[in-house]
C-alpha cells in the first residue's frame, strides 16, 4: 500500500510540472503591464479606402499605436506625440470592395502592448460602381445655335451629371452646366447639329467620403434639327412607277396585297420613326430596321412610288403623303 501511495504522489507531481511548462510563456513574475486600450473608435468609408478614428489615450505611458488588418498581415503605425489635439485619424488606401476588420494596439515605451480594439469597415469600389445606373437621353434637339438636351431623372446615390459635345468648330468642349439630382435639362451653347454627345455621372454613398465618376457614355443619336426645305426636290409620277422590288398601290388607299398592310397603318408607322429627327450622321436603308418591308425595298432601290392620289384623299392626307416622299428622298440621298 505504501508503495502505491508513493508512486501516485510522484505521478501527480510530474503532471503538475507538465502543466506549468504549458503556461510558463504566458506567466510573468509580478504580472504584465497592459497599456490603455484604444477607445471611441469610428470610421468613414471611401472609394477603395477607409479612415479609422479613435481617441489618444490619457495615460502618458502610452507612446505609439499600430493599426492591423487582414489578420495582422498588413499594418500602419503612428506616434501619439504627433497628435496634440487628442484625436487620431488614420487613412488606409488600396483596399478591395469588401469587409475589413481593423485592430488597434497601443504600446508603451518599453514595448508592453494593450488589448486590441476592433472595428469592422466596408469600403466601396468597382463592384459597387458597376451596380450604379446612369441617366438616359430623353430628347436632344437644336434650338437656334444651341442644343436643348432633356435627360431622364437621376438614380440612387447620384451626385451630378456632366456633359461634353462638339462645338461649331467641330471641337470637343465640356459644358459648364452640371446637372444636379433634381434637374434633367441642359443647354449646349453653339453646338454642332447632328453630332452625338457624351455624358458622365458621379455617385457617392450616403456615408461615403469620395465621389466617383462613371465612364463617359455616348448618346445613341445625334442632336436632331429641322431640314432646310429650300434644298428639297419633289418628284411625283402620274401613275404607278414599276420596277424591281416596287410596292404596289401603297399610297392610293387600297390594301397592298404583297405587304399585307393598309396604307393608313403604313403611314402611321413610318411617321412615328426617327426619320423626322434626321441628323447629319449617315444612315443606310439597312439601319432603319423598323420600316415596313415594302418601304425597305423602296429605299434600297431608290424608287419612290406615288401611284395615283385618290380624289377622295383630303388635303391633309395629300400634304402628309408629299412630306413622306420628300423625307424619304432626303434620307436616301444623305
Amino acid at each position: 500500500m505504501s508503495i502505491l501511495l508513493t508512486v501516485g504522489v510522484a505521478v501527480a507531481l510530474s503532471s503538475c510540472g507538465g502543466q506549468d511548462e504549458i503556461y510558463k510563456e504566458w506567466v510573468k513574475k509580478g504580472g504584465y503591464d497592459y497599456p490603455a486600450k484604444a477607445v471611441n473608435l469610428s470610421s468613414v468609408i471611401g472609394y477603395k479606402s477607409v479612415i479609422i478614428n479613435w481617441e489618444k489615450p490619457m495615460d502618458p505611458a502610452v507612446t505609439t499605436a499600430t493599426l492591423f488588418w487582414d489578420n495582422y498581415a498588413s499594418s500602419q503605425s503612428i506616434d501619439y506625440a504627433d497628435y496634440s489635439d487628442g484625436k487620431v485619424s488614420m487613412e488606409v488606401g488600396n483596399l478591395e470592395d469588401r469587409s475589413y476588420t481593423f485592430d488597434i494596439v497601443n504600446y508603451d515605451a518599453v514595448g508592453n502592448k494593450s488589448l486590441a480594439a476592433e472595428i469592422t469597415v466596408s469600403p466601396y469600389g468597382d463592384s459597387w460602381m458597376v451596380s450604379r445606373s446612369e441617366r438616359t437621353v430623353t430628347s436632344a434637339r437644336m434650338d437656334g445655335r444651341d442644343a436643348k438636351i432633356v435627360m431622364s431623372k437621376s438614380t440612387d446615390e447620384m451626385v451630378a451629371t456632366r456633359f461634353r459635345y462638339k462645338n461649331l468648330q467641330d471641337e470637343w468642349v465640356e459644358c459648364e452646366t452640371i446637372l444636379k439630382p433634381g434637374e434633367n435639362e441642359v443647354t449646349f451653347p453653339n453646338a454642332l447639329r447632328g453630332k452625338r454627345f457624351e455624358y458622365s455621372s458621379s455617385f457617392c454613398p450616403a456615408a461615403g467620403k469620395d465621389t466617383v465618376w462613371s465612364h463617359w457614355t455616348k448618346s445613341v443619336d445625334g442632336i436632331s434639327y429641322a431640314l432646310d426645305g429650300k434644298r428639297w426636290n419633289v418628284a411625283v409620277t402620274k401613275n404607278q412607277y414599276f420596277g424591281i422590288n416596287v410596292a404596289d398601290n401603297i399610297f392610293d388607299g387600297n390594301k397592298d396585297l404583297s405587304a399585307g398592310i393598309a396604307p393608313n397603318r403604313t403611314l402611321q408607322r413610318i411617321y412615328s420613326q426617327k426619320y423626322f429627327q434626321l441628323t447629319r450622321r449617315k444612315r443606310s436603308a439597312r439601319s432603319i430596321h423598323s420600316l415596313d418591308s415594302s418601304f425597305m425595298s423602296i429605299l434600297t432601290n431608290r424608287h419612290f412610288v406615288t401611284s395615283r392620289i385618290s380624289s377622295s384623299m383630303s388635303a391633309q392626307h395629300t400634304m402628309t403623303l408629299m412630306t413622306m416622299i420628300i423625307s424619304i428622298t432626303m434620307v436616301s440621298r444623305s
